[in-house]
């Protein structure tokens, strides 16, 4: 199996967790604590999850794209917001942002690399779009705000790079592991969904019924 087609670990279902445990001979316990690591302690380097067998630290990698982004570069500014530039495993960089306050933190996440929107007002789609976002990839840039926290963010607003609803199946696929309590557990009315206005998306996105908020 090539880099490319492998899943990634921070994406992972219970059920390909289930069937790489048991595909090593493992017991089904073990399905937990790797989970535990990935999705409560935001862990996607295995060889720090110390209380699984080093057949399954090793054989991870293998399985799964684990840390397959990285922090690139980051700036502050005077009031706490941090930037993130971050360096997806093909090179491409995408941006989030930590924004505090007294009260609430506030992470802010990219859906794409580059914007087919081309708002006059925005630099993120002067170039054009260069690809989606996969699932993997959007979990894996909250993990990275969430590692810099050290800890769950209040609310979380995708308003970082890209349109969102042009992404919709990986959008709305990282959307439920994020709420899903097994897995991250994120208050789904916590999660805003901005839009450029793209009709269709947003038809899309309310005939879900969910609780994450819409800004247009």
């Amino acid at each position: 199996m090539s880099k490319h087609e492998k899943p990634f670990l921070s994406s992972a279902s219970f059920d390909l967790l289930s069937d790489f445990v048991s595909s090593r001979g493992e017991a089904d316990y073990r399905v937990a604590q790797i989970a535990s690591w990935v999705f409560k302690k935001w862990e996607l380097d295995p060889a720090m999850m110390l209380n699984i067998p080093r057949v399954l630290r090793d054989g991870l990698p293998e399985a799964f794209l684990c840390n397959s982004s990285s922090i690139f570069s980051e700036c502050s500014a005077p009031d706490g917001t941090s930037k993130f530039l971050i360096r997806l495993h093909d090179d491409e960089k995408i941006e989030t942002v930590l924004i505090p306050s007294r009260k609430r933190n506030t992470f802010c996440l990219s859906s794409q690399v580059g914007c087919p929107v081309r708002c006059r007002f925005c630099a993120s789609g002067t170039g054009g779009l260069v690809r989606n976002l996969t699932t993997g990839e959007i979990i894996e840039q909250f993990f990275h705000a969430c590692r810099r926290l050290g800890t769950l963010p209040d609310n979380l607003v995708f308003m970082g790079i890209g349109e969102g609803l042009l992404n919709f199946s990986n959008l709305v696929t990282a959307l439920d592991i994020l709420c899903d309590p097994e897995r991250v557990g994120l208050a789904a009315r916590r999660i805003t969904v901005s839009t450029s206005g793209w009709s269709e998306g947003i038809r899309k996105l309310a005939d879900m019924g969910r609780q994450w908020h819409l800004a247009l």
